[in-house]
């Protein structure tokens, strides 16, 4: 699972628009629809921001396989 894919995994586990997200990231929704969709990558204080904003760690959004719909054992 690519970064963007992950982000959007964990941003709909919460139930979060992208409005909603970039707000509480301090960033655009359409810069969070071009880094879901594959198209940017964000800076690393954006990736902080944008972690914070899903209540998880940078780690989690970077790490392969991690995320919302994990099946952790």
């Amino acid at each position: 699972m690519s970064l963007g894919q992950r982000i959007r995994a964990e941003r709909l586990a919460r139930g979060l628009g992208l409005v909603e997200l970039g707000r509480a990231a301090g960033c655009s929704h359409p810069f969070l629809s071009q880094v879901e969709n594959g198209k940017a990558l964000p800076s690393l204080p954006s990736l902080f921001d944008i972690a914070a904003a899903l209540e998880v760690t940078p780690a989690e959004l970077l790490t392969p396989n991690a995320g919302a719909g994990d099946s952790r054992s």
